[in-house]
């Protein structure tokens, strides 16, 4: 494996950062700013644009039309993990780990238990609202 990360939304709306210590897994850029290389997901290959700053510090990065397109084809989301494997020279593999549905649920269910466990509001008068007022009739109304 060369990185895996879990992505945020810079990575889903702009560029996807790499480890520079990978560097020396990838294609050689040969005085260049940018080289091309093969991302196969699944049965499709996918090229990317790989860019380090021409000058300072070297962190590799895939931005571009080519990185969002795939983003998007892909339906990439705040939270996937990606996983890079090198292949072969400029081939790489890789492999995307959504979320499962029961984190979602897991995750919907503790911020449901975060509202109820909150202490009830209690609401006096009568303008609220015209249905409030009707339903209540100058009642209080209790909020769970």
């Amino acid at each position: 494996m060369v990185f895996s990360r879990s992505l945020t939304g810079t990575e889903i709306k702009k560029r996807l950062s790499i480890p520079s210590n990978i560097l020396p897994s990838l294609p050689s850029f040969n005085r260049s700013h940018a080289v091309r290389i093969k991302l196969m997901y699944g049965t499709e290959i996918w090229p990317i644009v790989c860019t380090i700053l021409k000058k300072g510090y070297k962190k590799p990065v895939f931005s571009g039309p080519l990185w969002r397109n795939f983003v998007i084809s892909k339906k990439l989301r705040i939270g996937d993990r990606i996983c890079m494997y090198k292949v072969h020279d400029s081939d790489y593999r890789l492999e995307v780990e959504k979320p499962t549905a029961t984190s979602n649920m897991e995750l919907a269910m503790a911020v449901w238990l975060s509202i109820m466990s909150l202490p009830p509001v209690w609401l006096f008068g009568t303008n609220l609202s015209d249905e409030t007022t009707e339903m209540s009739a100058g009642k209080e109304v209790r909020i769970l």
